[in-house]
């Protein structure tokens, strides 16, 4: 939710609140997510990343359906979507979103 005009706490316009970033070498959530799902539980043996698709898995074969697209979406991707934008003047624009693997 934005600030609501005359916050004082809201960044003037132009401001900038971070102007080096985030430093170098710090790790994202994504990152330190990844790392902890590679690690091993100490009980199975097993990494927490098998235990997360295992999980997927078992929820898909049980017929829940968002497990299920979950699932697919990890395997082939989500599929690709078009979006027709129509302004006030009669222009159409034509986005088409495609996957980041397919532009390479």
């Amino acid at each position: 939710m934005p600030f609501e005009k005359g916050n004082k706490y809201a960044a003037q316009k132009g401001e900038v609140r971070n102007p080096k970033g985030r430093p170098k070498g710090a790790l994202s959530f994504n990152d330190e997510l990844r790392k902890l799902l590679n690690t091993k539980d100490k009980r199975t043996k097993k990494s927490y990343l098998y235990g997360a698709a295992i999980k997927i898995l078992k929820e898909a074969m049980d017929g829940n359906d968002r497990y299920m697209i979950e699932m697919w979406h990890q395997i082939d991707g989500m599929p690709k979507q078009k979006v027709d934008v129509e302004s006030e003047g009669g222009i159409n624009i034509n986005i088409n979103f495609t996957d980041a693997d397919d532009e390479r």
